[in-house]
């Protein structure tokens, strides 16, 4: 297909599908949020969020600071089981939905494992990084580098 016919379809498919009342649409819904171990919500975001991480405010917040629009721990169903991804991603430039999960204890063996069969098991129903997944992770200290986040940001959802 040649550059013009793909700008072409690319403005007509503007026209039809109006990004902003996506993104409108996707804040008002409801969804099914995890509602296991909610005593382990004990870090708060700029706007009130609660979350279970250090990294995953300071994630959150990078994410509210860019008008982003996410869920925290949304429902999401694969081979008919519930799992609860970190955080579920709208891009408001071309309404693609991300799935984000920030590994922080990789230093925990029991952890790591749990980390390996969630990865299959997301690689087996279409989600791979660099195109539905974002995967980030804490550095072996346990520190998180709040410009990478902003680059992951860029690069995937911006994109």
């Amino acid at each position: 297909m040649a550059d013009a016919d793909v700008d072409a379809l690319s403005s007509i498919a503007d026209m039809v599908f109006d990004k902003e009342d996506i993104v409108k649409n996707w804040r008002r819904e409801t969804f099914k949020s995890n509602k296991s171990f909610m005593d382990g919500l004990i870090h708060t975001t700029t706007l009130g969020l609660r979350v279970r991480s250090k990294s995953e405010a300071i994630i959150a917040g990078i994410l509210e600071a860019n008008c982003i629009p996410f869920r925290y721990e949304s429902a999401l169903i694969l081979g008919g089981k519930t799992y609860y991804p970190d955080f579920t991603v709208l891009s408001p430039t071309s309404g693609k939905i991300f799935y984000w999960e920030h590994f922080g204890m990789l230093n925990d063996r029991k952890y790591k494992e749990s980390a390996k069969e969630k990865l299959i098991l997301y690689f087996e129903h279409g989600l791979f990084p660099c195109d539905n997944l974002i995967l980030t992770y804490d550095k072996e200290d346990g520190s998180i580098d709040a410009s990478v986040i902003q680059k992951y940001i860029d690069i995937n959802v911006f994109k």
